[in-house]
């Protein structure tokens, strides 16, 4: 006779009770009374659900979702670093100087870090799914204002589309842990996250590449190159707007694991006073900030940086497009390790401090660099190496920060790791554009490499003392020893007979 334990048994899910009314009374009132401490309230919830009898399952949708959710990051980080290859075009088209260009991408960040508290309660009230979708509005929007200035050449149709665009990376660039954790089970969540932030970097390689090869000065400054430049971004956006609006539903009809996140509307205050308070935290999100952000600043004006040393717009967009891409491989790769490893701190730190000692050589050969040729080598060679490590360590940090800090909710712990980049790729871009100016030379683009070199070292010292804590992974561990505990007290139940 086949028990009621074998049936659950065949859906490869065994817990101990069944969800009751109580429990899910337990998380109300933890939702609408927040306690004095918050994250042992989480971790109480979290503890009482791990002993909860519930079907944990997944389906072929959550990689449609990610797919999605992947897309749409890929055409914000394109519309993120489209000018910063076609500065002088952009000069020529809309009547400006240098730093207005830059100010189109220094925007998205600012916004960024502006925004990410409200984005909390906001995100409290619509959902993941509400999330995407508006996200995938807001490119729309983005993309055309932009066809439109093509006719209309104001530089404030660009300044408005850049803000949407930025609203657009408030609701997807700190969502790749939460979409893994929704959507996927624990051996998968690692690549996942690291999946949808990889698509984000090939973004802003496509966005850094494409440019210079549709508008250029003089002879490609018609409106029909302008009108295919902005055109693709806005077909592709405008299919996957509604594919997310059709197939991706609220959440998963099961859980696919029992830490996966199940709710989301907490308090958020008391949480992220929680994650403000501890030292070690701060400590990441500020090195992590230091390292990912200043290079993302470099990426963003690697044209006037390279100018100096005879690097056309189209070889540094080449440069940046090849070494992004071999950092979104990198990604993979890293999401591989953290989930078969669970080597979080060393791998962050392994990737600094390598990234760190490609820079030191770039840096001394641009210092009063006579002759262009050796800066050139230099700048071929380890511009996409230092892209290659430098991207991985986006997801790597995203794993480590929603460890230290489970069970608070992804989305939380995720954006302000995120926040932190922003903040510091704000300062980097606004700092070198003053360095630069309008004029760049070799002498002004080495201070800019050594003041970079010098924040990444301080940035590598501080993940030394980042001290790991992988709390998630231990509660997966602990679920998983309950659940084959669990399995053969039920195989010695269901095979104790009468008359055995």
């Amino acid at each position: 006779m086949t028990s009621k334990a074998d049936d659950v048994f065949a859906q490869g899910v065994l817990c101990e009770t069944t969800v009751d009314k109580r429990d899910d009374a337990r998380v109300a009132e933890f939702i609408d009374e927040p306690r004095q401490n918050t994250m042992e309230s989480l971790e109480h919830v979290a503890e009482e659900r791990s002993h909860c009898k519930e079907v944990f399952k997944v389906t072929k949708r959550r990689f449609l979702v990610l797919l999605l959710f992947a897309f749409i990051g890929f055409i914000t980080q394109v519309q993120y670093v489209c000018f910063s290859t076609v500065v002088r075009a952009t000069e020529e088209k809309y009547d400006v100087n240098a730093f207005t260009v830059n100010l189109l991408s220094i925007l998205i960040p600012v916004i960024y870090v502006l925004g990410v508290f409200p984005l909390f309660y906001l995100f409290n009230k619509i959902g993941l799914r509400y999330g995407i979708i508006g996200a995938a509005g807001l490119n729309t929007i983005a993309t055309a204002l932009k066809f439109i200035s093509i006719w209309v050449p104001y530089i404030g149709l660009l300044i408005v589309a850049q803000i949407f665009v930025a609203a657009c990376q408030l609701l997807t660039l700190g969502l790749g842990p939460l979409v893994a954790s929704v959507w996927f089970p624990a051996p998968e969540r690692a690549v996942a996250t690291s999946v949808g932030t990889l698509f984000g970097f090939i973004g802003m390689a496509v966005g850094m590449f494409y440019g210079p090869y549709i508008v250029s000065l003089p002879n490609q400054m018609s409106n029909m190159h302008w009108g295919v430049f902005y055109g693709v971004q806005f077909g592709f956006i405008l299919v996957v707007s509604a594919l997310s609006f059709f197939l991706i539903p609220g959440k998963p009809k099961y859980r696919p694991a029992s830490t996966s996140t199940h709710v989301m509307d907490v308090a958020v205050w008391p949480v992220l006073k929680t994650q403000l308070k501890s030292f070690n935290i701060m400590l990441l999100t500020i090195s992590f900030g230091i390292i990912t952000g200043l290079l993302t600043a470099v990426a963003a004006m690697l044209t006037q940086i390279l100018e100096p040393f005879g690097i056309s717009s189209d070889i540094s967009g080449t440069l940046a497009f090849s070494g992004i891409l071999g950092g979104s491989a990198s990604c993979v790769v890293a999401g591989l390790l953290m989930d078969r490893y669970h080597c979080y701190r060393k791998l962050l730190l392994l990737l600094g401090f390598a990234t760190l000692a490609l820079l030191i050589p770039i840096a001394a050969v641009s210092k009063g660099a006579g002759s262009n040729m050796p800066v050139q080598i230099v700048a071929y060679i380890v511009i996409p190496l230092v892209e290659c490590l430098v991207l991985p360590m986006v997801p790597v940090g995203l794993e480590l920060i929603v460890e230290l800090t489970f069970p608070a909710p992804e989305h939380i712990a995720a954006t302000v790791l995120l926040a932190s980049m922003c903040l510091w790729s704000v300062i980097g871009m606004l700092v070198f554009s003053c360095v630069v100016g309008d004029t760049p030379t070799k002498d002004l683009a080495f201070i800019v490499m050594l003041i970079v070199v010098i924040a990444i070292a301080m940035g590598d010292i501080g993940l030394c003392f980042v001290k790991e804590d992988l709390k998630r992974n231990r509660k997966d561990e602990l679920d998983e020893k309950r659940s084959d505990s669990d399995l053969l007290e039920t195989r010695s139940d269901t095979s104790t007979t009468p008359f055995g």
